[in-house]
């Protein structure tokens, strides 16, 4: 089969970028994940990190950027201006759109597909969409890490540490939590005004996503029984399960959880589900392990450039093994 059209996808959050040239089929030609771009603009080397995803992908497909027809670019942060700037830079003279994840513009079109009538999307960051009986799309999140971000990595990881430093001042009884610490410091030399500072200094310069990518370590040791940690989970559960129902604008509504923080689904699905059955019986939150918001980038890409995407297929094909 000869395939005419060569398409340029990528989503992008606040850890990482996965994209890929697609052929017509939506099968890929090459893969490659990268940092992440998506952020208040100014704070990431974005244009750095656009080209060397870009290499990649030719390197591996032995493609250059002649050979694309066009391109979709899903974003998780507000930096769109600064994204189309790099993208026009590594790929001159093709069109390629970049669409905010929060505005919905893929989950209108996937959702019938999917079968569900909302999504919370959980990541570094969280927001949430919902589809009323009218069609019209309802948001609820999406704030930021200064007045929101509740349900996701980072709030996971802000509230992991929150709660470590009360303990080494003794404003809380000490638990394993404080283990979270010691990459930034010897906690304890923390007692003295030098230590307390040196740690201060190191924690100040964390970014976003370096907060976030603290999840694991918080989420193990809510898996091994600590009191604390088991409170910062369930709080997590707690809030998403609120966005969830603040979109679930059907009755029997299905709400997909989908992003990064899913990846701890087989315990945050029934601690979610527990509290929106408290609240809301007819709604669940639901989970297909088979698709991601990569794989919508794939479909809105493929619509971009005019085809007919094969859900199915997308769906069932690993992409991060290519």
């Amino acid at each position: 089969m000869i395939y005419d059209k060569i398409i340029f996808v990528a989503d992008s959050g606040g850890s990482k970028t996965i994209a890929a040239l697609l052929r017509e089929d939506g099968t890929p030609l090459a893969v490659t994940i990268k940092a992440g771009v998506a952020a208040v603009p100014g704070t990431l080397p974005v244009g750095r990190i656009i080209q060397e995803t870009a290499d990649s992908l030719f390197k591996k497909s032995g493609k250059s950027p002649q050979d694309i027809s066009c391109g979709y670019f899903a974003l998780g942060g507000p930096n769109t201006e600064e994204i189309y700037e790099a993208l026009n830079l590594t790929f001159p003279g093709i069109c390629i759109n970049v669409d905010r994840e929060a505005n919905g513009n893929w989950f209108k079109t996937c959702a019938q597909l999917l079968g569900v009538d909302g999504c919370v999307m959980s990541g570094t960051g969280t927001t949430a969409i919902g589809i009323r009986n009218n069609d019209k799309l309802v948001f609820a999140g999406g704030w930021g890490p200064l007045y929101d971000d509740a349900g996701s990595g980072y709030s996971i990881g802000v509230s992991g540490l929150r709660r470590a430093l009360l303990m080494i001042d003794g404003r809380e009884p000490k638990t394993r939590l404080t283990e979270i610490l010691r990459p930034y410091g010897n906690i304890s030399s923390a007692g003295d005004f030098a230590g307390r500072m040196n740690l201060k200094s190191r924690l100040m310069q964390l970014s976003r996503t370096e907060i976030a990518g603290l999840t694991p370590i918080v989420y193990k040791l809510f898996l091994e029984g600590d009191e604390v940690a088991n409170g910062i989970i369930r709080q997590v559960a707690l809030d998403l399960a609120q966005l969830a129902i603040s979109v679930a604008s059907k009755q029997n509504a299905k709400i997909l959880g989908i992003g990064g923080i899913f990846s701890l689904w087989k315990t945050l699905r029934p601690l979610t589900n527990e509290v929106i059955t408290m609240i809301r019986p007819d709604v669940s939150l639901i989970c297909r392990p088979g698709f991601s918001l990569f794989k919508a980038a794939c479909i809105m890409g493929l619509k971009e450039a005019g085809l007919t995407p094969n859900f199915e297929k997308i769906e069932k094909t690993n992409y991060e093994e290519q």
